[in-house]
């Protein structure tokens, strides 16, 4: 893939791809396979961003975001001007909770960054373990340090006529629950109340 670079920051997986290349319509990829089907994408941030100028007396490359020693426009650097507001245009939920995904990189006019048009797409993202995904319908109790509760069949819809419950609890003593919701989905059941569907 041209002007394409991925690495691992710890757990965190990052992307970043050019809008401006020559083999026609430029595509982003993440990707969760190895070794293969044990792994699901869960999405951390996406944004647009403009490459300040690299060619600066001042300009420091260390800081940039680097794979394989190459340092280009498609690589984010903390002085960018980058604008996170046009990611729903590519629509996330379609990724999270499968093994691989490919969009389209588009080029954008951001608001963030007056009269600017996006060099490059960059992806932060994690490959959550199956092994600790939970179905919320049909998982024993489980004790666990830590793991992901996810619905029937996510990232697809589960059957309209399915409603599902999950109690949460820490044990005794000094211990909580800390709890992070990365998608949620809200549809309102035959009853009027909202239910979770993602």
């Amino acid at each position: 893939m041209t002007n394409s670079f991925i690495t691992l920051i710890s757990d965190t997986k990052w992307i970043s791809q050019c809008f401006n290349v020559k083999t026609g319509q430029p595509l982003i990829t993440m990707t969760c396979e190895q070794p293969p089907g044990t792994a699901m994408i869960l999405m951390k941030n996406a944004f647009h961003g403009k490459a300040t100028n690299r060619h600066w007396a001042s300009f420091d490359s260390s800081k940039c975001y680097k794979a394989n020693g190459v340092d280009s426009k498609c690589i984010y650097c903390p002085e960018d001007c980058i604008d996170d507001s046009l990611t729903m245009a590519y629509d996330w939920t379609k990724c999270t909770g499968t093994s691989n995904c490919t969009h389209y990189v588009m080029q954008t006019n951001m608001p963030k960054c007056p009269k600017q048009y996006s060099d490059y797409l960059y992806l932060e993202y994690v490959c959550i373990p199956k092994v600790d995904v939970f179905d919320v319908c049909s998982q024993p109790e489980r004790w666990v340090r830590d793991g992901y509760i996810s619905s029937p069949n996510y990232p697809n819809h589960y059957q309209a006529s399915q409603a599902c419950k999950c109690s949460l609890e820490a044990s005794w003593g000094e211990s909580g629950v800390e709890f992070q919701i990365y998608e949620l989905l809200l549809e309102e059941n035959k009853d009027k109340e909202f239910s979770t569907q993602q």
